[in-house]
């Protein structure tokens, strides 16, 4: 094949240096997007949306003040566009093929008449790409054609950092931004023709770091009503290439606010860069979105539990996310915030950690007696994202004989923290949903949901989990375990780790507004 038909998009030239204005880019500066009203790329007759939308949401990725303003050829850039031509810091102006050019002459000159000398980025969709210039602009790429493969190559190659896409002197021919890719079938996953497909890809995409079992996935991937999942295959009925996990949960026990989780998506080394993943993935948002409950979307899941975020294991992926849409959730220090599971080994658990906490606090076992107390403060504490999920965690043991793997800690006759507790074998919804303290082995116990009242606990946080801790290894070690797992751990994380935990495994926490949409509607 050709290196033109190889392309997908190309930096033709950028004389005026204007492209790297966009490192430059402060958070609140504005980039207006204006592109060209054009047919729908899409096979699906019933889908009318801006077939540019993703160049908008690729760029939005990269830096969230973005306005997408579309135009009509024939009416060209009206008082709407002037509105924010004014406002912004840098344009980017795409252009359809055609015939003549005196149309896309008569287009630019206007614009550069309104840019008032702002950087100006020109996008020339071609149905052919030649690395030479036909119009005398300062900046232009072209994209073959206005698939997603090719606007999203185009915003990597807007906001290339010096010497990873762009090169400083040559910006032409060697500025190549991926190969065509081919739009893949994707079909429901069915557990007893392709488990033991799906458990050769974990295998292969994972090395080792994440080392479950057949009877574990598929215990984990069967959520009747709450869980659909997909595949991809090399033929019809062939070996499975790519695999998508998928959840819905409610938020707030409300049934009209669903959280959906893309608990997974893993790809076969070989065949990664052809385009099944980005086949798995507009496919699954596509379905996220006709839910008109789905409010928000993350990575990971919450439970049952297959990774709690994009593993820092498979961070080489983190910018292919973001390229679609994915944001990293932030602290407010400003820093991308990470999701931890720990281990505790007890030998670990220090003499120094081994003494009493605060005269004021008892720590013991939950009581059916307790149970309105302790849902109530989990109903009034559990509201993050990060505490999704977890009132059910705790409903599931209210009228068991199971209550007891509640532990509570407690000032005078006021319950101001809860955690679970689980063993491999305990058998409990909890501990079904969160598989990974019995991958490690079942001498490994786990402590989840640690759940603080709102008003006074959060004063005592670490003598709270030192209580937690020191009950735990004391409870446990009569039975002869030797390790405590905590899962999904945001907060207190550099403490804990002072106290003796390890760090077992790092996730970023990501998600996507299913419902953003950068366009505006134009008459």
């Amino acid at each position: 094949m050709s290196q033109e038909g190889q392309t997908r998009a190309v930096l033709i030239q950028d004389t005026p240096r204007w492209l790297l204005e966009f490192q430059k880019l402060e958070k609140e500066d504005l980039i207006v997007l204006i592109t060209p009203v054009a047919n729908p790329v899409s096979q699906d007759y019933t889908d009318i949306s801006d077939p540019f939308e993703p160049l908008g949401r690729s760029i939005s990725s990269r830096h969230a003040k973005i306005a997408h303003v579309p135009y009509i050829q024939r009416k060209g850039l009206t008082s709407t566009h002037v509105g924010f031509i004014e406002k912004c810091k840098l344009i980017i102006f795409c252009l359809l093929p055609q015939p003549d050019r005196s149309l896309q002459l008569q287009l630019t000159d206007q614009l550069f008449e309104l840019g008032d000398n702002k950087p100006i980025i020109v996008v020339q969709i071609c149905d052919h790409l030649e690395l030479n210039s036909e119009l005398p602009l300062p900046t232009v790429i072209k994209a073959h054609g206005y698939l997603p493969p090719a606007l999203e190559a185009v915003a990597s190659l807007i906001f290339a950092k010096n010497g990873e896409v762009l090169n400083d002197s040559e910006p032409v021919a060697s500025n190549l931004a991926g190969t065509n890719l081919k739009s893949w079938t994707v079909e429901q996953m069915s557990e007893a023709r392709d488990m033991s497909g799906i458990m050769t890809l974990w295998e292969e995409c994972t090395d080792g770091n994440f080392p479950i079992n057949l009877e574990t996935l598929s215990a984990l991937l069967r959520r009747p009503g709450y869980s659909k999942h997909y595949v991809v295959r090399n033929s019809p009925g062939g070996e499975v290439l790519g695999f998508c996990a998928t959840y819905l949960s409610f938020i707030d026990q409300n049934p009209k606010k669903v959280l959906a989780s893309l608990a997974a998506i893993l790809v076969r080394p070989s065949y990664q860069g052809q385009g099944i993943g980005l086949s798995l993935h507009k496919y699954i948002i596509e379905q996220f979105r006709r839910n008109p409950d789905v409010t928000r979307l993350q990575f990971g899941s919450n439970f049952p539990r297959i990774f709690r975020g994009l593993p820092c294991t498979m961070e080489k992926n983190e910018k292919w996310f973001q390229n679609r849409g994915w944001k990293l959730v932030t602290k407010q220090s400003g820093k991308s915030q990470n999701i931890f599971d720990l281990v505790l080994k007890f030998e670990n658990w220090s003499i120094q950690n081994r003494c009493q906490t605060e005269d004021s606090l008892l720590f013991r076992r939950c009581t059916h007696n307790d149970m309105q107390k302790v849902l109530e403060l989990v109903r009034k504490s559990a509201y993050t994202h990060t505490q999704i999920g977890w009132y059910d965690q705790y409903l599931s043991l209210e009228n068991g004989s199971d209550v007891g793997d509640i532990i509570l800690a407690t000032e005078g006759n006021n319950i101001i923290a809860t955690a679970i507790t689980y063993t491999a074998k305990s058998g409990t919804q909890v501990a079904l949903n969160l598989p990974w303290a019995a991958v490690i082995g079942d001498h490994v116990a786990g402590m989840t949901c640690v759940c603080l009242a709102v008003d006074n606990a959060s004063k005592m946080k670490i003598e709270i989990w030192k209580g937690f801790l020191q009950f735990c290894v004391s409870e446990f070690q009569r039975l002869g375990l030797k390790e405590l797992f905590l899962d999904a751990v945001v907060d207190d994380v550099d403490d804990l780790l002072q106290q003796g935990l390890c760090e077992w495994a790092r996730f970023r926490d990501m998600w996507m507004d299913v419902r953003a949409n950068l366009s505006i509607e134009m008459n």
